[in-house]
């Protein structure tokens, strides 16, 4: 920037100085008063300061791997721009410096690390770093191999534990690592071969001393892992006899200083980092000793600690002896063992044969038992009737039928119209009289005459037809039939008076078909409550985001929309990811051009609701409104917007071929060109007070040719300009208010009223179902107070 605008370079590190804080103001503080004059050596300075040297950056570029929710577009940027800083770093110009650099990191990699030092504050070319590299070996006389450098003792590595996320390299299976996998140990132990102990390992145990208790047993919980076994010390002849504990939980086998004389013959020359659940670390020697014991057999190389957590056990047998075994493996031998008698039979099978030879024998208490039992009861609910819907249960008996009707007033016209036998009725409905009771004889408008058509249906009393009702939808052979095939399904056996209106009030009111609703139902909404008229711009803006979209060559993907409520300015912003951080960058640039807002509108994504987001608000003194959730009406100003720009950036990939990244200019300009239908102006217009020269107008000042017009006087203009901006943002207004108006009168034809009390029970909509099979609906709940006239607060099972 200095060099476009040709600042004079003496007053370059000046500028610079004054724009430093923190750490880079004091290096430049610390230089002499000549070197802080000079800009390179202030420069330098800082970048050695922040580490930005060669050696950084080259660290940088080879550490650089993909992150995730990253896509390899942006992988690809990253670390072609990490490999120009390494480049630019190191005064790379040409394809000979690149070379050099090249060869030069190659040769540093296979050289011991205290040489890389060296040629790092000495050299700058291959064949300069060949001769002090011959040098320096000759003075020092390094020892150290080339093909494998010796690099300075490093501190014990930090194992981290193994989660269900994590894979291992070996047998590729989920919930463990390759330090972990039993697969491997158990390969290396076959083959005869044992892990080098190049690095420290760690074991877990117990560090934490235990109580003072006479304890000569271990504790009873401990029996299904504890076995006996033999140990000794290679080259002896006595052995002695241990208990062992299998401890899945330790990852290096330990043993009790006191059970066997061990010297120096047995040590194995290294040590391993035992760390407990205390998180404290000790170090013990390991040693080689012989072990003899049903799980593993064989020398083995064990921690040696003066005492272990568990009373009673002189060994325990840690994953690295004993991979995935925790019991002894079945032996195969050549002469089977018959046992004399069992308490159970070989297989779940009861044959004829066995029932025969031993009567005793029986499938009770075997899971077969339930379905051969005669008891009656069966435990499947799957095939369980429901007992209050089951005929078995019904409450109807032929004589109390026959009561019932006698007695019930409402059938009495019935018995009046009533003949003696079906052969004597006639027409298409009869009343007769069998055995006493009154049946109705009907011939179904659909078999048009035919004999198989004549239904004779029960004349069914008012006491019974609640029952009816209950078998004939709620049963679990009824399936919640609908009004209609509910209705048919009766008139097939039974009919009473009123009937339809009885089948129809029974389905309304059932609890289960309204909390799983109906197949494509359209829940009627409420009456539109319009959103108020802003009017200043700016005051008011929604935002929300887009994508993912497909990935632009600079590796945005997504979309932060931004649309003032006054003026339908529209904005939209390319991301690489939509998270907090960006969004308030993207926001920062937008409030730089127009202003800090009043009010911020958003949904409730998790980038708009976090606390970072939170924080900005509260400081820059904006106020954050949230919409309701699964309620996308409420941001409809932006939505519509969205389904403008998608179909725009649509139309120009397809007939461009470009990336929807570069026509995003050329779609915003023709938006906020645009006139809008609800304000009567275009976003120019009502934000800058004239419309920008766009094809359309440069086309028409070249057929015209219009003179240049004259001059104003920059207070004229202002006073021309204020006064036309505020009329046209008043008729706006007018216009918007109008349009929300007319929105409204049509919707609410389609609208429902709904007044709700405290107390009322309700059903709530889930707005997104888990499968199909899912209600549509919870509850009921009750209504605990009213907000408005379409808002309520109900009682939920989380209150």
């Amino acid at each position: 920037m200095a060099a476009i605008l040709r600042w004079p370079r003496d007053v370059w590190p000046l500028l610079l100085t004054c724009k430093l804080t923190g750490k880079a103001l004091q290096v430049v503080s610390a230089l002499s008063l000549t070197d802080s004059a000079n800009y390179d050596t202030v420069k330098s300075t800082v970048l050695h300061a922040y580490k930005l040297v060669p050696e950084a950056y080259r660290q940088w570029f080879r550490s650089e791997t993909p992150r995730d929710n990253q896509s390899y577009v942006e992988y690809a940027h990253n670390k072609s721009v990490l490999f120009e800083k390494w480049c630019v770093a190191s005064h790379v110009t040409s394809l000979a410096e690149l070379k050099e650099l090249i060869l030069l990191e190659e040769f540093k990699r296979h050289v011991p690390e205290r040489l890389v030092h060296y040629l790092n504050e000495q050299v700058t070319s291959f064949s300069e770093a060949a001769l002090l590299a011959d040098q320096f070996s000759l003075t020092h006389r390094v020892k150290e191999t080339r093909s494998e450098p010796v690099r300075g003792v490093k501190s014990p590595p930090k194992l981290c534990p193994a989660t269900e996320s994590s894979e291992c390299f070996y047998c590729h299976k989920r919930g463990h690592v390759i330090r972990d996998c039993y697969a491997l140990k158990q390969k290396n132990r076959r083959n005869g071969d044992s892990p080098r102990k190049t690095r420290p390992e760690v074991a877990l145990c117990s560090l934490k001393p235990c109580a003072e208790i006479n304890v000569t047993k271990p504790n009873s919980c401990y029996k299904p892992f504890l076995s006996e076994g033999r140990v000794s010390l290679p080259g002896s002849a006595t052995d002695e006899k241990v208990v062992i504990l299998r401890d899945t939980g330790a990852s290096q086998t330990l043993i009790k200083k006191n059970v066997l004389p061990f010297s120096e013959m047995s040590r194995a020359g290294y040590s391993v980092i035992l760390q407990g659940i205390e998180m404290r670390t000790v170090a013990a020697e390991v040693h080689q000793i012989n072990l003899s014991c049903p799980l593993v057999s064989g020398v083995l190389a064990v921690a040696v600690v003066d005492d272990l957590p568990t009373k009673g056990v002189d060994l325990i047998l840690g994953n690295d002896a004993a991979g995935g075994l925790v019991v002894p493996v079945p032996e195969l031998i050549t002469e089977p063992e018959v046992q004399e008698s069992t308490d159970s039979l070989p297989a779940c099978v009861l044959t004829r044969a066995q029932a025969k030879r031993d009567p005793d024998i029986t499938l009770q208490g075997s899971v077969l038992s339930k379905l051969f039992s005669d008891s009656g009861k069966h435990p499947d609910s799957a095939v369980r009737v429901s007992p209050h819907v089951t005929p078995e249960n019904f409450p109807i008996t032929c004589d109390a039928l026959v009561e019932a009707q006698n007695s019930d007033e409402t059938l009495k016209p019935f018995f009046a119209l009533a003949c003696g036998d079906v052969k004597s009725a006639s027409g298409t409905t009869a009343y007769v009289l069998e055995n006493n009771i009154l049946f109705r004889c009907w011939a179904q408008p659909s078999a048009k005459g035919a004999d198989w058509g004549n239904v004779k249906q029960i004349v069914v009393p008012v006491k019974f037809r609640s029952h009816i009702l209950a078998l004939a939808h709620e049963s679990d052979w009824s399936g919640h039939l609908g009004i209609n095939k509910m209705y048919e399904s009766i008139l097939r056996h039974f009919f009473w008076p009123g009937l339809k209106r009885q089948v129809s009030d029974y389905c309304k009111c059932c609890p289960t078909c309204q909390t799983v609703g109906k197949p494509n139902q359209k829940i009627r909404p409420a009456p539109l409550r319009p959103t108020p008229v802003i009017s200043t711009p700016f005051d008011h803006i929604v935002i929300d985001c887009v994508g993912p979209l497909p990935p632009s060559r600079s590796g945005k993907k997504y979309l932060l929309t931004i649309m003032c409520s006054a003026t339908r300015f529209p904005e939209a912003v390319p991301l690489s990811s939509i998270t907090t951080a960006n969004i308030i960058k993207a926001l920062a640039g937008f409030f730089s051009v127009f202003g800090m807002p009043k009010v911020i509108q958003s949904d409730q994504g998790t980038n708009f609701t976090s606390r970072v987001f939170a924080q900005v608000a509260e400081t820059l003194h904006i106020e954050h409104h949230k919409s309701s959730s699964y309620h996308p009406e409420s941001q409809g100003v932006v939505e519509r917007w969205h389904q403008t720009l998608k179909s725009m950036l649509k139309k120009y990939c397809f007939t461009s071929g470009r990336s929807w990244e570069d026509g995003l200019p050329f779609v915003l300009f023709a938006v906020r060109d645009t006139v809008q239908e609800s304000t009567g102006f275009s976003p120019h217009q009502l934000v800058f007070g004239h419309s920008p020269r766009g094809p359309l107008k440069a086309l028409k000042e070249k057929f015209l040719w219009p003179a240049p017009s004259a001059g104003v006087s920059a207070p004229l203009f202002v006073k021309t300009f204020q006064k036309s901006l505020r009329e046209a943002n008043l008729l706006a207004q007018q216009h918007l208010s109008k349009a929300k108006q007319k929105m409204k009168v049509k919707f609410d034809k389609k609208a429902v009223v709904r007044v709700l009390q405290p107390g009322d029970q309700v059903l709530l909509l889930s707005p997104v179902v888990g499968s199909s099979l899912s209600p549509k609906f919870e509850g009921p709940f009750e209504v605990l107070s009213k907000l408005s006239e379409t808002n309520y607060v109900i009682r939920t099972p989380l209150m």
